[in-house]
């Protein structure tokens, strides 16, 4: 069976049960637990958003088993109205056997270099352009857009030896049920000019526009991860949504 890696929170490997444990940190602004499963495979992930001094943020996802772990992990500054990503690792542990893959980003020389540890013939350099995001960060792009009513939902991010564009449209809300309690979610479609792939993911404006769950279809495999439990800091996360308004004019 083929394995793809649609981005840390719609795949990961699918040959372990993944646990993960993140530290209490009061620089957190959000930390998600997702459970789901993928080909059968049950999966356990944390992803956090941290604040880590001078408008600098990490966003990291991280798994873990006896025998893998997969950890990716996008640094990147808050500059209104932009985020700006520095640098994306990700990296994957299968019973011993390591692959990182990373993207560096140049912007004052407006490039960036994508390499793969055990593939580097796929090492390429990309040309930078304003709003050019990383495979993780564009994720926070779409929560934050989301949270400020904007209706273009379309984010372009390096992928690998490509540029990618993913485009998503709002379908009629439904309900998620959290913990014993109801929340009314947005509902959003990915397009695809692929027949055979569909994803749609929830989205929760109660509790910081958090993204509640992915359902994802690849040819014939399915993946799926739902939320399981949340600790936000809504006053700081409004905050950061916020930033990423264009700065009003006279």
């Amino acid at each position: 069976m083929p394995i793809r890696r649609f981005s840390f929170w719609l795949l990961l490997s699918s040959c372990f049960w993944a646990l993960s444990v993140a530290q209490a940190n009061p620089e957190t602004l959000s930390r998600s637990v997702y459970k789901g499963s993928f080909s059968g495979w049950k999966v356990e992930m944390v992803r956090t958003l941290t604040h880590t001094g001078n408008d600098q943020y990490v966003l990291r996802s991280e798994a873990k088993h006896l025998f893998a772990s997969v950890v990716e992990t996008s640094e990147f500054p808050l500059q209104r109205p932009q985020l700006i990503p520095t640098s994306y690792v990700y990296t994957r542990s299968v019973f011993g056997r390591q692959a990182n893959e990373k993207i560096q980003f140049d912007w004052q020389a407006n490039t960036a270099f994508y390499s793969r540890s055990d593939r580097p013939q796929n090492n390429m350099q990309h040309t930078l352009v304003t709003g050019l995001l990383d495979p993780a960060l564009y994720q926070i792009a779409l929560q934050a857009d989301l949270a400020n009513g904007k209706e273009n939902l379309q984010y372009t991010f390096i992928k690998r030896k490509r540029q990618e564009t993913y485009e998503f449209q709002l379908l009629p809300n439904e309900q998620f049920s959290l913990q014993k309690k109801n929340y009314d979610a947005l509902v959003l479609l990915r397009k695809d000019t692929d027949n055979n792939k569909t994803t749609r993911i929830w989205v929760l404006p109660e509790l910081d526009y958090q993204v509640a769950k992915i359902h994802h279809t690849d040819d014939g495999d399915t993946y799926e991860i739902t939320l399981a439990a949340y600790q936000g800091d809504s006053v700081r996360l409004k905050q950061f949504y916020n930033s990423l308004l264009p700065e009003l004019t006279e």
